[in-house]
């Protein structure tokens, strides 16, 4: 993503959705195109599943 060079992904424990990271998360989510009751930020204390992208394992 733009915002981290790593491999591996969060799960989002709110909607969970999977995303690059909780800045893609905050952008795709808070975005003028969702709905305003459904726009929601993800605080990074929150993020407890991680998946790695090279073999797919989702660990917490």
């Amino acid at each position: 993503c733009a915002h981290y060079r790593r491999r591996c992904r969060i799960r989002a424990p709110c909607c969970n959705e999977i995303f690059d990271c909780r800045h893609c998360h905050n952008e795709t989510k808070n975005s003028i195109k969702i709905d305003a009751v459904k726009r929601h930020e993800l605080p990074r204390h929150e993020v407890q599943q991680v998946i790695c992208s090279l073999c797919g394992t989702e660990q917490e």
